[in-house]
């Protein structure tokens, strides 16, 4: 099971906690990957954000 999801992990992505947002609004293949979600996880907080940027959850 563990390994199934790491195979479904296409992109990651390291960065601060105030580029969060910036980064993940430009990245250059966002139009291709849709409605992709992003988790980031910093300080021990996962935050999930869409390819637009937009902050989902906490």
């Amino acid at each position: 099971m563990k390994s199934d999801l790491f195979h479904k992990i296409d992109t990651t992505l390291i960065c601060t906690l105030e580029e969060n947002l910036d980064i993940i609004a430009n990245i250059d293949d966002a139009a291709f990957l849709n409605d992709s979600i992003f988790f980031v996880i910093s300080n021990k907080q996962i935050i999930q954000y869409n390819t637009s940027g937009k902050q989902l959850q906490l």
